[in-house]
């Protein structure tokens, strides 16, 4: 996914340490806010993506760094994408993206 500006990867890496922090709090409360407003069989669908991504940004809140297993941009458009999806229609009818 191209984007204009050197990308979501050059925009985290332009952000201070503290920045990156309130960056992944904030993403993490916005998927929680999402998750808890999704009906139960649709909340049921979502518990594994949502705490696995729960995790990795709570990872980044703590350690705003990319690791080798994953990458912050690559947090921030899962996180995205989540948000995006868990409240489509696609995600009540029990399909969406998943973490697994």
């Amino acid at each position: 996914m191209e984007r204009a500006n050197g990308g979501l990867e050059a925009e985290i890496s332009d952000l201070t340490g503290e920045e990156r922090r309130v960056v992944f709090r904030d993403l993490k409360t916005e998927v929680t806010r999402v998750f808890c407003q999704l009906d139960p069989p649709t909340r049921f669908h979502w518990a594994s993506s949502a705490r696995k991504l729960l995790e990795m940004l709570g990872f980044f809140e703590t350690d705003p760094q990319d690791t080798f297993a994953f990458s912050m941009e690559q947090a921030v458009e899962l996180a995205c994408e989540f948000i995006k999806q868990a409240g489509s229609r696609a995600a009540r009818d029990g399909v969406g993206i998943t973490l697994h």
